[in-house]
């Protein structure tokens, strides 16, 4: 059960003439059809003893990859995040850190529990993707149960063991801030097997 409502139609929110204006600015538009969209729907729950479709070893090998067991020191909802790994230029750093790089894709984490977080993102990673820049927004943790933000903390120590990631940081005010980080990958494919 949601206590969500349901959004009222359009025609009830928007005039005539607002309507009319709204059809004149998207005459010629065409719908966007590009092979690039990446599905980040989130797992169903599934009944106790059922089967999954997962193909066998990728949910364990993305546990194994982005696991819990490493642990960085904890921060705050309100800390900037900062990981610079190996083949990063100096201004490729400063222009993802501005948000110069825009992002292709953008995964918000907010409501996933941990191991919902931890699969979507898994998946996100493990996607050719045809930007190299993604943003992860993963909140401020101030819905936690936890004095720290649990998602934040864990998005941290995640993407610092992929092998595909070579820099992230929080991302500017317009993108979530210090509840997002802007992620950079390595270039291709083959550099993510290495």
């Amino acid at each position: 059960m949601s206590n969500k409502r349901k959004a009222p139609p359009v025609s009830i929110l928007l005039s005539a003439e607002d309507r009319a204006l709204f059809h004149q600015a998207m005459r010629g538009v065409k719908r966007y059809t590009g092979d690039d969209r990446v599905d980040f729907t989130r797992p169903r729950q599934q009944a106790q003893g059922s089967q999954t479709n997962i193909s066998p070893g990728s949910e364990r090998s993305q546990r194994d990859i982005l696991s819990e067991s490493t642990r960085h020191e904890a921060v705050s909802g309100d800390e900037r995040l900062l990981y610079i790994g190996q083949g990063i230029n100096p201004s490729q750093l400063k222009r993802l850190k501005q948000g110069a790089l825009r992002p292709g894709v953008t995964l918000d984490l907010h409501g996933y529990s941990a191991e919902e977080a931890r699969l979507a993102l898994g998946r996100l990673l493990d996607q050719p993707l045809s930007n190299r820049c993604l943003c992860v927004v993963h909140g401020k943790g101030y819905s936690s149960d936890s004095a720290a933000p649990r998602l934040k903390n864990l998005v941290n120590s995640w993407l610092r063991q992929h092998p595909s990631v070579i820099a992230f940081c929080s991302a500017q005010a317009k993108d979530g801030g210090t509840g997002a980080v802007y992620v950079l990958l390595k270039r291709s494919l083959s550099d993510h097997q290495k």
